[in-house]
């Protein structure tokens, strides 16, 4: 996957040059996981102690001052677990996740990301409606836009001549709610 999806995004590149991308892409992957283990094994006081800079923090204190809720964009780059741990700070947070197969799992790594105090809810109406009512209720909302959504609630569009299916969740959650917009990343 990693490989068609470096040919189609960069095909400018030597084969060569993008072998050593997937390498690199890969070694990042590994890196991801050593960071997930690291991260959940820690308290989330102890990961703020951690946090080094952060900029345009004003943007989202500024924002929830209004309180009409903020509509945070948090995509899987860098820490994002990190980032989460982050804005639970701020009280009322509240954000999505996609259930996986094996439920002793899910409900490991749910209480592992609501023990810093988000508010966690599966992918469906009943967690559409909690992020409404958080974002009415002025508290941040954090949504993960490169998720792929649920069928029949997404839209495709073109991505490097490829056909995407993406979440219009976000769109819509800022256009009903009126609350402010911010994209969150976290960098090493």
């Amino acid at each position: 996957m990693t490989q068609i999806n470096i040919s189609l995004c960069f095909p400018q590149l030597s084969e060569q040059e993008q072998r050593q991308l997937v390498k690199q892409s890969l070694i990042e992957d590994g890196r991801l996981l050593l960071e997930l283990l690291f991260l959940w094994s820690q308290p989330p006081k102890q990961l703020l102690d951690k946090v080094v800079s952060v900029e345009g923090e004003e943007l989202l204190t500024e924002a929830l001052a209004k309180n009409r809720g903020v509509l945070i964009a948090l995509p899987h780059l860098g820490a994002w677990e990190l980032a989460a741990v982050y804005c639970a700070q701020f009280p009322g947070l509240t954000a999505l996740y996609k259930p996986g197969r094996i439920e002793f799992i899910n409900e490991r790594i749910k209480a592992l990301r609501q023990r810093a105090g988000m508010q966690l809810f599966a992918t469906d109406k009943v967690g559409v409606k909690a992020l409404f009512k958080a974002l009415k209720e002025g508290a941040p909302v954090i949504i993960l836009p490169d998720q792929v959504p649920p069928k029949g609630t997404g839209e495709l569009v073109d991505f490097c001549g490829e056909p995407a299916y993406c979440t219009k969740l976000y769109s819509r959650l800022a256009q009903v709610s009126q609350a402010p917009t911010l994209l969150l990343l976290v960098t090493r």
